[in-house]
């Protein structure tokens, strides 16, 4: 069966289109706490710089599609 999400829902209950728009919600925070983070500089803005790719990365989906 699905996977429970963490809110009620499981995961095959989901389009991918809404599991990737309750991920991108999540990235905002996950930058502000990877910031805050004082440990491990360096992973960390690899992290950091991978969650800022998904945000281009995903703004660039969307003009790629409005362009279709």
């Amino acid at each position: 069966m699905g996977e429970d999400t963490g809110n009620g829902i499981s995961a095959d209950a989901r389009s991918a289109g809404e599991l990737l728009s309750y991920a991108k919600k999540l990235v905002p925070m996950a930058l502000v706490k990877a910031r805050e983070v004082k440990g491990f500089p360096g992973r960390l803005k690899m992290i950091i710089s991978k969650l800022e790719q998904i945000t281009v990365a995903e703004d660039g989906y969307r003009i790629e599609q409005n362009r279709n």
